[in-house]
């Protein structure tokens, strides 16, 4: 998919061909796939040109549905409200978390609001400063922004955040070397704990997925599985099929 197109593709992992299912029809920033006809997507509104969460459901027609209430403004809508939006197949719900604050959402496949949770840094509000370059009528960061939680993946009902902001008991040298995971029960609304991933030749890693009780972990040139120790959690968190 390419929201800026727009375009998406769709095809099986059988035969690996995929054909073009949508184009120039609806303009979007991110999207993940519900099932087989029906994204959500992160968009910027027509109205008020701030970030908006939707779905498309693509059928014999092409239904759209924003839900312009979910995202709270603090400063310009556009970078302030920027971040992650994932899929838990598991529990059918949409996550949403924000970059710069210590806020994620949980909604259901609708976009309803089902829990507003917070992640356990203290900023709950965007430590960001924004320009507005009037001539070309754009807006900007002018200064590097406080990432609080960078990535996130889901699995069950845990929601991994990669913390962005070194945490009070951590040492620079971990900081360094490794990249902290923070593990939520996002249905309680409860912090359970963190664990590092280590490095790769010095690299940190830049994505990561959970797929059952495997951690999947992307670097520039490797991708890397680690086992989760899955004593650590509630088992009706994971459907495990292998014995750790």
């Amino acid at each position: 998919m390419d929201g800026t197109v727009p375009c998406i593709f769709r095809g099986s992992l059988t035969d690996w061909k995929a054909n073009l299912w949508m184009h120039n029809k609806v303009y979007f920033v991110k999207g993940e796939p519900l099932n087989k006809e029906s994204f959500s997507i992160s968009s910027i509104s027509s109205k008020n040109h701030e970030n908006v969460l939707g779905t498309i459901t693509i059928t014999d027609t092409i239904k759209v549905r924003l839900a312009s209430q979910l995202l709270e403004k603090q400063i310009d809508g556009i970078f302030d409200t920027d971040g992650n939006l994932i899929y838990n197949e598991q529990l059918k719900k949409v996550l949403y978390t924000y970059y710069y604050r210590n806020e994620y959402l949980v909604c259901d496949d609708s976009l309803n609001l089902v829990i507003q949770g917070h992640t356990i840094d203290t900023i709950s509000r965007a430590q960001i400063k924004v320009t507005t370059i009037y001539s070309k009528n754009q807006s900007k960061l002018s200064a590097p922004p406080i990432i609080v939680n960078k990535r996130t993946a889901t699995f069950g009902n845990y929601l991994f955040v990669h913390a962005g902001l070194m945490g009070r008991y951590e040492t620079e040298e971990m900081w360094d070397k490794s990249s902290i995971i923070d593990v939520y029960d996002f249905m309680k609304n409860t912090y359970l704990f963190s664990f590092y991933v280590p490095n790769l030749l010095n690299q940190k890693m830049t994505d990561f997925r959970i797929v059952e009780d495997v951690f999947v972990a992307l670097y520039d040139h490797s991708i890397v599985t680690y086992k989760i120790r899955t004593n650590a959690y509630e088992p009706r968190g994971f459907k495990i099929l292998h014995t750790p």
